[in-house]
């Protein structure tokens, strides 16, 4: 993955207005009217919107990382929590299984949904 240069204004720029939602061509006048030429500021944009598509992938990633391993904590709490409450361990803290079956389940349902997502 390519660093953003920090240095180079005209992609900071393009890299902000991108992200701000501003279409290509408004972008592109703008930075003509700065100093660039068409094919310079062409080159900008590309280049910006290159390296926004890879920081948003890397983040998928990332998201689909975590939520794999919220996902196997959640199942692993579930699965502690049944196996507390089928008799095998002496109970009397009801209160401590029936947590450890809400937090199991909705860091299963979390982890899914950062799956998906």
């Amino acid at each position: 993955m390519t660093a953003l240069d920090l240095t180079d204004r005209k992609l900071v720029f393009a890299t902000r207005s991108l992200n701000f939602g501003h279409n290509p061509p408004d972008i592109r006048a703008s930075l003509v009217e700065a100093g660039c030429s068409l094919e310079e500021a062409d080159e900008v944009i590309e280049r910006a919107a290159a390296g926004i598509n890879q920081r948003r992938e890397a983040e998928r990633k990332a998201t689909q990382k975590a939520g794999l391993c919220l996902l196997a904590a959640g199942l692993a709490m579930l699965v502690l929590a049944y196996y507390a409450g089928s008799g095998h361990v002496p109970s009397g803290r009801y209160g401590r299984l029936l947590m450890g079956y809400i937090f199991g389940g909705g860091a299963s349902l979390v982890g899914l949904w950062m799956l998906i997502k």
